[in-house]
């Protein structure tokens, strides 16, 4: 595995997560707390869209540019 591409991905899925943690609260997408839930404090409803994002960015580059993993 490219030590190269795991530097890039978490530097690249760390500010994508905050930004969609604070975009996500700023419009009130929370997941309620009730009885069966599993988190006992304030959750996003984000579903590791920062994650799909990074890997969307990451395939688009690596197919422009030719490459294979």
């Amino acid at each position: 595995m490219d030590t190269s591409l795991i530097l890039v991905s978490f530097c690249l899925s760390f500010p994508i997560l905050i930004l969609a943690q604070k975009l996500f609260l700023k419009y009130n997408f929370i997941d309620k707390i009730i009885s069966r839930s599993s988190h006992n404090s304030i959750a996003t409803r984000s579903g590791g869209i920062s994650i799909f994002i990074t890997i969307f960015f990451l395939s688009i580059y690596y197919y422009l540019n030719g490459r294979t993993l």
